[in-house]
């Protein structure tokens, strides 16, 4: 058989500003009473019900699917069988809903009937949750939530788990036309000149060597987290400027927020959108799950879930977007994981940035060790960030890779830490360390510098060359190359297949085939002196696995 040759491309623009994105954090819901003055009353707010659900029983399911030792490995399951097998009843659940919507809720229950997921408006959500929903600051930044944490009423507690939500970032209307069109003048900047990176990255990932394929052209797509607007302009600019065919994108905003909400700009979306599509030039589609910045993530998680359930949907959930992991409520994390385990069970594979705070995730308000929420769920393939070295002959060629930290220039690096939420998993039950979930789980290209000028256009019109980097680039990078890998091990005329969570896998292949990782042994990410974490040979938690080499990755995972 004849085997075909991929292309890993990073186009890259030299550029002079530097910003760095990674790992944006959330302003999650918090277990503390909110203080303020009463919310409007028409102000519609998204709400999350987590129906009684058989959890732990899918999550033995999740992890017997995703294990390469069983018989049933691989052997996923459709969101209908998720719900007759794991969710709520059908009585159950619409008995529910019926009583949501009595009270002036609208939504809907989810594909595998462990949710119900909509929005409420204040004085509705004020009188069936007996709460007070108050707004704080001053706009465009004016947050509201409820005054105490949400309970579930008395009436529904017999088929209700959990309630999250109730909380948002609320912007007056725009006073200007907010279309992202760059003008005239901006659309005709000559592009900068690129550089030697995507021979590089081919070189030093081993692009080019994967196992025997068929064509390409699947309908391979990539659902991502995003807290700002999306620019098409600054997408197309990029893509005319490197000679690329950039995924076609597709924006799905899941709540009531406006436009004015996210922002002027677009910059982690378009940031992502670019490195996921520069990673994988086949890339069929990317679906932007585009969430209020104030609310929780378990919202934007259920819907790419919902999204990746559907037919033909997305093979892979990535975000940069993640949340201090103390700050997060039990019921927003029960719920977020119900997610991220039907997702796993599905086969859809997660991933997430570890964020770009080093060992400490939630600074640089809270400087101790921690990590970033979902990179630090069992469910998700969290990616730390790594910088290459290069030869010093004047040849300009890749000779080690070293963990990502910007420092002095900034105080930021790839995230990774013990989690202090979640206990070790099976696959990292050989690990030395506290027996707690340990993150990353690998690294990849994070430096701004190596990866060059991002377009980044606001809503006057006015586009400007930005680098950009960090988790941030790292995470949907990833995610393209494992798009690529689906792609290129997807038969003629078939589906994509799935290859479900990674870390299984990828932490089996450490043991029995090294050689399929770039070992990274140098560098820190401790940026407060709190004693984690530093490279060293084999796992640790400033680079994870390290990184990989692609082409034999994607013979190790076939089967």
């Amino acid at each position: 058989m004849q085997s075909r040759q991929r292309h890993l491309v990073f186009s890259v623009v030299v550029g002079t500003v530097l910003l760095l994105l990674g790992g944006s954090l959330l302003g999650c819901s918090s277990r503390a009473s909110a203080k303020g003055t009463p919310a409007s009353n028409d102000l519609v707010l998204p709400i999350a019900i987590g129906l009684k659900r058989n959890q732990s029983g899918l999550e033995s399911r999740a992890t017997d699917l995703s294990d390469p030792k069983s018989q049933s490995f691989r052997s996923w399951m459709s969101a209908s069988q998720l719900a007759d097998a794991f969710g709520a009843s059908q009585n159950d659940a619409e008995s529910v809903l019926k009583s949501l919507q009595a009270a002036g809720f609208t939504g809907a229950i989810d594909l595998t009937r462990g949710l119900i997921i909509g929005q409420m408006k204040v004085s509705d959500a004020n009188n069936f949750f007996n709460t007070t929903i108050v707004q704080s600051g001053d706009a465009p930044k004016t947050v509201v939530q409820p005054s105490q944490p949400l309970k579930v009423p008395a009436a529904l507690r017999s088929r209700v788990s959990e309630v999250v939500g109730l909380t948002a970032r609320v912007s007056p209307p725009a006073s200007t036309n907010s279309t992202m069109v760059p003008t005239s003048r901006d659309s005709t900047i000559s592009c900068p000149a690129s550089t030697d990176v995507t021979e590089r990255a081919i070189e030093w990932y081993e692009a080019t060597t994967l196992p025997p394929l068929n064509s390409t052209g699947h309908d391979v797509g990539i659902a991502m987290l995003q807290i700002d607007r999306s620019s098409q302009a600054a997408i197309d600019r990029f893509g005319s400027c490197h000679g690329l065919q950039m995924a076609t994108v597709k924006t799905l905003r899941i709540d009531a927020s406006t436009d004015t909400d996210f922002g002027t700009s677009a910059q982690e979306s378009t940031l992502d959108v670019i490195a996921a599509s520069t990673v994988a030039p086949d890339l069929a589609s990317i679906t932007m799950i585009q969430f209020n910045p104030f609310s929780s993530i378990a919202f934007p998680l259920a819907a790419a879930v919902d999204a990746s359930l559907a037919p033909n949907g997305p093979q892979v959930i990535a975000t940069s977007i993640g949340v201090c992991e103390s700050t997060m409520t039990d019921a927003e994390r029960s719920i977020s994981e119900w997610s991220l385990l039907t997702a796993a069970a599905s086969g859809a594979t997660v991933i997430a940035a570890a964020g770009d705070n080093g060992s400490s995730a939630c600074a640089p308000s809270i400087t101790k060790e921690a990590v970033q929420y979902p990179a630090s769920s069992p469910w998700v393939t969290a990616v730390g960030g790594s910088q290459w070295v290069r030869s010093t002959t004047g040849t300009g060629a890749v000779v080690d890779e070293v963990v990502w930290n910007a420092t002095p220039t900034t105080k930021q690096a790839g995230g990774g830490a013990p989690s202090n939420a979640f206990a070790r998993p099976s696959w990292q039950r050989n690990l030395s360390g506290p027996k707690k979930r340990l993150v990353p789980d690998v690294s990849f290209l994070a430096s701004p510098s190596t990866f060059g000028d991002i377009p980044v256009c606001d809503t006057s019109g006015a586009c400007t060359d930005l680098q950009l980097g960090g988790t941030s680039i790292a995470a949907p990078g990833f995610a393209g190359a494992i798009a690529d890998i689906i792609d290129a091990l997807t038969s003629s005329g078939q589906p994509p297949i799935r290859l479900g969570p990674l870390n299984p896998v990828l932490y089996n292949l450490a043991a029995t085939q090294p050689s399929i990782f770039h070992d990274i042994t140098q560098g820190t990410n401790d940026l407060y002196n709190v004693g984690c974490c530093t490279a060293a040979t084999g796992y640790d938690t400033a680079s994870g696995l390290g990184s990989l080499r692609l082409g034999p990755l994607a013979a190790a995972v076939h089967r």
